[in-house]
């Protein structure tokens, strides 16, 4: 459309005017001021509808507070479908969508300049109108007030269709959202298995203790195995060199062991073995080596302690055996005994097999004098 407010004496640019009275100059002067007044509001009129109908930007103009649209450009009949005539024929109610929960709060925002922009003129918000199909869109609305040729209040509309953005950006904000539940799940399936890492891995640990407890311990006395005794044995003795301190090992052999088995039953021998390795083992410090050197036979490492400390010890633990009560196969009661050979470093050997076989010599000697007693080399 031709926007023409123009009337039909500024559409005149004859430049032959005629003015009353006055001298010749100042008839000429007021002839040139109207002609240059009517040329120039005749060419703004030309330049404003050209502007009009080629701007990208729907834009409206409605009266205030009526809301009838008073004019309505080619991009407006694009963005909502409605032609020239069927738009300025109605109100802004035209565009209202039949969703719309609250019309009035709509059209005031329509054309009401004080509703629309509270604070600043021009301010953008978006709304949600309708096409002539009854599809909803996003609109990105501009609003400024605008005073009409005879005084009336105007209100100029600048719409701008955001649709596909508003999807897009709801697109990004859900794929947001669904990438922030990903994130989550998978936060939590890390935590789950960080947790189920850190158990496996203190129940690794715990195996490996107990791995290492049974390649170190004899299943049955629960005492040190020979073969770990060996290893500690030998530290303690490379210490006892260093300090010069005194160190004492003790063979034991219990008295007619093979008579248990033979007598009772071997659960009898093993019940033996098994209560003679908790005596031996709360009898002795931390720092002592009580291990089972084979069969009925422990070998103990007394670190710092002299022949007759040693042999007080083993005396203790002895009575306490004798006082044992055990029951074999048959139901009836029986009780134990051991002899043992105690040696000293550095007086008897200087390493654990001198050490060893002195013991065994005093060992010897104790069961030839009787057994169930203690006997220092």
């Amino acid at each position: 459309m031709a926007v023409d407010w123009a009337s039909a004496e500024e559409r005149s640019c004859a430049p032959a005017i005629r003015v009353e009275g006055g001298t010749s100059d100042e008839r000429e002067g007021h002839a040139v001021a109207r002609w240059k007044g009517a040329t120039e509001s005749f060419v703004g009129h030309q330049l404003f509808g050209q502007l009009f109908d080629h701007i990208r930007d729907a834009v409206i103009v409605a009266e205030v507070p009526s809301g009838r649209m008073l004019l309505w450009n080619p991009a407006a009949e694009a963005l909502f479908g409605y032609s020239e005539a069927e738009a300025l024929a109605e109100t802004v109610h035209l565009l209202l969508p039949a969703s719309l929960n609250s019309p009035d709060e709509a059209e005031a925002a329509l054309y009401e300049y004080p509703v629309a922009m509270p604070t600043d003129e021009g301010a953008i918000r978006e709304l949600t109108l309708a096409r002539s199909t009854g599809e909803e869109c996003v609109i990105e609305l501009s609003l400024s007030p605008m005073e009409g040729p005879r005084g009336e209040r105007l209100a100029v509309a600048i719409f701008r269709d955001v649709s596909d953005r508003r999807r897009l950006q709801q697109r990004l904000e859900e794929r947001t959202e669904q990438l922030a539940a990903v994130n989550g799940a998978l936060q939590e399936l890390a935590d789950s298995l960080q947790q189920r890492v850190e158990e496996r891995t203190r129940e690794l640990a715990d195996l490996n203790v107990e791995l290492r407890r049974l390649a170190e311990t004899d299943a049955l006395t629960g005492l040190a195995n020979r073969h770990h005794a060996v290893d500690l044995m030998d530290r303690f003795l490379a210490l006892a060199k260093r300090e010069g301190r005194p160190l004492c090992v003790a063979y034991i052999d219990f008295d007619h062991f093979k008579q248990v088995n033979d007598r009772h039953g071997h659960e009898a021998g093993d019940a033996v073995l098994r209560r003679s390795g908790e005596l031996l083992g709360t009898s002795f410090r931390g720092e002592d080596v009580v291990a089972r050197w084979g069969g009925e036979e422990v070998l103990i490492m007394m670190y710092g302690t002299s022949k007759p400390e040693a042999s007080v010890r083993l005396g203790d633990v002895l009575d306490q055996l004798r006082d044992e009560r055990f029951s074999g196969a048959n139901g009836k009661a029986f009780s134990v005994s051991f002899s043992a050979g105690v040696a000293e470093f550095p007086s008897d050997g200087r390493d654990l097999e001198g050490l060893y076989m002195v013991a065994d010599l005093a060992l010897y000697r104790a069961k030839e004098q009787g057994r169930s007693q203690v006997i220092a080399a």
